[in-house]
């Protein structure tokens, strides 16, 4: 679903820290996040590049890398360095980076996501159409639908409590 961004013009881009919303000119938003439980965590760790240079022009590129239980390369060293000591130690982990480019600039951004094996790690992504009244330009007569794309919940008999 990252991919759909391609081609499209981003209007705005709102960063609440773990959050990360794209509206496009034409009213779309999609939504970067992940519904936390128990015994895991999933968060933007880093973001490389000015989120602005994504506004106004057509993305060109819209890519997700999926690094499952891998640190890269390049990221060992900066671990070591920040004092991530702790990650070495995480039961199931993964990196996901979402590149991002126009003609003004590009743009990385880092997730991170642990757990002790039983609940989803990756980053939700959810669509959202424009309602009918951003179409059409009245009083809104129905809301808009929602896509969920990507991350999956499950119980967990490490866990004390059930996921929802």
């Amino acid at each position: 679903m990252f991919s759909e961004l391609k081609g499209l013009i981003l209007s705005d881009i709102q960063n609440t820290g773990n959050e990360i919303r794209y509206i496009t000119q034409d009213g779309h938003v999609y939504r970067q996040y992940h519904d936390q439980d128990c015994c895991e965590i999933v968060e933007v760790e880093d973001i490389c590049g000015d989120l602005e240079d994504l506004i106004g022009y057509p993305i060109l590129e819209a890519e997700e890398i999926i690094h499952k239980n891998d640190t890269p390369a390049e990221l060992k060293m900066e671990n070591l360095l920040k004092g991530y000591k702790d990650r070495i130690d995480d039961d199931s982990f993964t990196w996901t980076f979402y590149k991002l480019a126009t003609i003004k600039g590009s743009v990385t951004i880092r997730w991170y996501g642990s757990s002790n094996g039983c609940y989803s790690e990756t980053v939700d992504i959810y669509h959202s159409p424009p309602s009918l009244s951003e179409r059409v330009g009245e009083q809104a007569i129905g809301s808009g639908e929602t896509e969920r794309s990507e991350g999956t919940s499950m119980a967990c008999s490490l866990c004390s409590r059930q996921a929802e």
